[in-house]
């Protein structure tokens, strides 16, 4: 047996292979559902991400922000057409688009079911900076345990 015949034999599997993977049509994800706490949630047009998913709760003005950990299993509904590009984002990128000047509603992973409010400053690295009257708190975006953007609060 010829080694040089058997490996441009596996290279052109490979190669046949890999672009037959990359012509994969992606389909973005339309719903996602989940039971959170013992409450179910409904996200439409949600965005995932490598550690969260983010998107608008079903027949509410809320958007919401829940972190990966936090989810038990999630019944997923893609789109009927494929997209032309699927980007992910990660937390930080994400929240750092959408939250700077907002007024938020969150919730801290062992805080029980305390609700906090506050109006987003920026997001640098990892925290969350908060307006407060006499100062500005930081929360670590891994603390949090959900964080809402109600329509009706800005």
């Amino acid at each position: 047996m010829n080694l040089d015949a058997l490996f441009e034999d596996l290279e052109t599997q490979f190669e046949t292979a890999l672009a037959k993977a990359n012509q994969t049509q992606k389909f973005g994800l339309n719903r996602l559902s989940a039971s959170i706490a013992g409450n179910r949630i409904t996200l439409d047009r949600p965005v995932l991400g490598s550690n969260f998913v983010a998107g608008l709760i079903s027949g509410k003005a809320i958007w919401r922000f829940q972190p990966h950990r936090t989810l038990g299993v999630a019944k997923l509904t893609f789109n009927q057409t494929p997209l032309a590009d699927v980007q992910t984002q990660d937390d930080i990128a994400l929240l750092s688009e959408s939250l700077t000047g907002r007024f938020v509603r969150y919730s801290l992973s062992g805080d029980g079911q305390q609700i906090r409010r506050g109006r987003v400053l920026q997001v640098m690295n990892a925290l969350i900076l908060f307006e407060s009257p006499n100062e500005v708190l930081a929360v670590a975006i891994e603390r949090l345990a959900w964080l809402e953007v109600h329509a009706d609060d800005n």
